[in-house]
């Protein structure tokens, strides 16, 4: 049960911050000489040519995230099919382990 309210109050915090961020983005472009349409040119316009390096790296970063999680729960429920389809009993452990990096 604790696993449960720490979840959902890191839920709610993601809530949070993610509308904070959207109105500080729509707040920043409004008062941002140029009317610039993207977090790019926004980057561009406040802190010149490294902005953009940092803000693709930082949604690199992001999506790269999403996608190793994505194939984490897919490896899981694949996993779990096939043990299913073999007509055993368990359900394949396929979680990564700090072990799996190292090989």
């Amino acid at each position: 049960m604790l696993g449960f309210w720490a979840a959902l109050g890191l839920m709610i915090a993601m809530a949070v911050s993610t509308i904070n961020s959207s109105i500080l983005y729509l707040k920043a472009k409004d008062l941002t000489p140029g009317k610039p349409e993207s977090l790019y040119e926004l980057g561009y316009i406040l802190l010149k040519r490294p902005s953009i390096f940092i803000i693709s790296s930082i949604l690199a970063i992001n999506s790269l995230g999403l996608c190793m999680v994505y194939f984490i729960i897919f490896g899981e429920t694949m996993g779990g099919i096939v043990a299913n389809l073999r007509g055993e009993k368990g359900v394949i452990n396929t979680t990564i382990s700090g072990e799996t990096f190292i090989y």
